[in-house]
């Protein structure tokens, strides 16, 4: 097995295990070389990848020469539903949802549809914990935020972030850097988002959440509805 990535704590399991020696092996080097070299390589059988929608669609087309098989987990723009609920279940589900690896996870919601009979008591509830998180060390005790992986990444979130306030959303709490050049982003709300803004359409990969949509149809109303489907998978899946 080989592992392009950036760390090599993958590749030490199997040894450390004890199931044989070297058993699995890490790959350096720039991701177009990497990537042009295993896939075009017929004694690589298979390959995984974590990552972009569009970059997943390319990797099958490369990998059909040689036919390997692939396993793919792609960005997704997951929706959060809160319809009849109790508040403060429902609260602490969307922490747990968007913030958890400090929202860089896959599996993280993105979207938050709140219907509206619910949606102020929900919002203010929501930010009251949010701005309560602790930012810090992920190795010290009691942190619940840490830093996102590198400048870059916080760099997109601050544009994403200045990008819907400009078109008119509000920041009730974070919204910025810890301090200029970190990588620490503080946990952060916004509210008047709506379908457009880069923070509802794509994947954020951080600790920003968007309780975007007041739902104002009954649960049953709401997913039969034809375009239901489109609007929980939002344009970046299509």
């Amino acid at each position: 097995m080989v592992y392009a990535g950036p760390t090599h704590a993958l590749t030490s399991c199997p040894t450390r295990a004890r199931i044989g020696d070297r058993p699995c092996r890490a790959a350096y080097g720039e991701g177009e070389t990497l990537r042009s070299s295993m896939v075009s390589n017929a004694r690589i059988r298979k390959v995984s990848f974590t990552g972009l929608i569009d970059e997943g669609k390319r990797l099958i087309a490369l990998c059909s020469a040689t036919v390997k098989k692939v396993s793919l987990e792609l960005g997704a723009n997951c929706p959060f539903i809160v319809f009849d609920a109790e508040i403060d279940l429902a609260v602490k589900g969307a922490i747990d949802a968007r913030f958890r690896h400090s929202g860089q996870a896959a599996m993280c919601a993105n979207r938050f549809l709140v219907h509206t009979d619910v949606y102020e008591d929900f919002v203010t509830r929501l930010v009251a914990k949010v701005s309560a998180l602790t930012l810090g060390d992920g190795m010290v005790e009691g942190t619940q935020i840490g830093p996102l992986i590198g400048d870059a990444v916080v760099t997109r979130i601050e544009g994403l972030v200045d990008e819907a306030v400009q078109a008119g959303a509000a920041v009730p709490t974070g919204g910025s850097r810890l301090t200029t050049g970190s990588n620490f982003f503080r946990p952060t709300v916004l509210t008047g988002t709506h379908p457009g803004m880069g923070v509802c359409d794509d994947e954020i990969l951080g600790p920003v959440a968007t309780p975007t949509w007041r739902v104002a149809r009954s649960t049953t109303q709401f997913l039969d509805r034809p375009e239901t489907r489109s609007f929980f998978n939002g344009p970046s899946t299509s």
